[in-house]
């Protein structure tokens, strides 16, 4: 469980690092929002992120998830 909790966390830091580079400062609501993601929330966001166009994308793909 420790293992799984640590890559769970690595995932989560990636994620807001490339959040970061393309939009600047995420808002500590979309944060919120992604810190409580479940894992395969979570790799279904590393994989479309770079596709969002801009940070409405991305608050859109949050309301579905």
């Amino acid at each position: 469980q420790g293992i799984e909790q640590g890559i769970e966390q690595g995932k989560l830091e990636l994620i807001t690092r490339l959040l970061t580079r393309k939009f600047g400062t995420i808002d500590p609501d979309k944060m919120a929002k992604i810190n409580n993601l479940s894992p395969s929330d979570l790799d279904e966001l590393s994989d479309t992120l770079l596709d969002f166009a801009d940070v409405l994308a991305l608050s859109s793909w949050l309301e579905q998830h």
